[in-house]
């Protein structure tokens, strides 16, 4: 693999003109990646890197567009339907859920049993300590979330009988 960071990889100016926010964030998130994909090092630990990009609200152009409204809903907010948890134990989700995990030792979070069709889970692993996902999940046992911040958002599918992350 070649050693190139993408964050420094330049981006035409007629074409960064036209949308800075959505192209900064593009080479942020592309740098990321490469960071984390083993291209430098990694500083998951640092709480520096704790950025969530929020971009969906900042303005693009002084229209007040965007880039929600540009790239679609990208980045959809919790539905005031969903119980948001904070745990740092085991814990077994019973409904539409987000399961903050702000463990420091291991732990396991258990889906649901007997879900209902398009129930909808979102474990986040906000501290150090791992978190194990227990449930079938496409085709697996479990997941386990590898780093601080992980956030997959789950759904459970009643055709196959298991949750899929989405």
């Amino acid at each position: 693999m070649a050693n190139v960071d993408p964050f420094v990889v330049p981006i035409p100016p007629n074409i960064r003109a036209q949308s800075p926010d959505f192209w900064n964030y593009l080479q942020r998130f592309l740098h990321d990646l490469w960071v984390r994909s083993g291209g430098g090092n990694d500083e998951l630990e640092n709480e520096g890197v704790r950025e969530l990009f929020s971009w969906q609200n900042r303005q693009v152009d002084d229209d007040n567009t965007t880039l929600s409204s540009l790239f679609g809903a990208v980045n959809q907010s919790i539905s005031s339907s969903r119980e948001v948890i904070t745990t740092s134990d085991d814990f077994t989700t019973t409904t539409d859920q987000v399961i903050v995990c702000t463990n420091t030792l291991p732990i396991t979070v258990t889906l649901n049993a007997n879900p209902g069709g398009g129930e909808t889970v979102t474990v986040k692993r906000q501290n150090t300590g791992a978190v194990t996902v227990s449930g079938i999940i496409d085709g697996k046992t479990a997941i386990t979330l590898l780093s601080r911040y992980d956030a997959p958002d789950l759904v459970y599918i009643v055709e196959t009988n298991e949750w899929a992350i989405v």
